[in-house]
């Protein structure tokens, strides 16, 4: 089950997530990327099989993906990810993505 605030009561989970005065998430370091003894995000290949599965949230243009059935919950990402609008063709910004060769 998907806990908006993650337990947290409205106000208490702005003021510890938020920047007072910009309301903009606070993201941590690096957007969240693990990274090397060089403070670099560690960067890797992998090679995907057909029939592979995954899935996003955002825009085909981002820089991360997730098993597809990975829970919303795990994915480290804000709850603005869910806004679209009325109309979207991705319902809550959300994209599946199937290898074919």
């Amino acid at each position: 089950s998907y806990l908006r605030f993650g337990g947290f009561l409205p106000g208490h989970f702005l003021a510890s997530f938020t920047a007072p005065g910009t309301g903009h998430y606070v993201y941590p370091l690096f957007d969240g990327f693990q990274i090397d003894t060089s403070c670099r995000a560690t960067v890797g290949d992998m090679t995907l099989q057909p029939r592979m599965s995954f899935g996003r949230f955002g825009s085909e243009y981002g820089t991360l993906m997730e098993r597809r059935d990975a829970p919303y919950t795990h994915r480290s990402l804000a709850q603005t990810n869910l806004n679209a609008a009325s109309k979207a063709m991705h319902p809550l910004h959300y994209r599946q993505y199937e290898v074919t060769r």
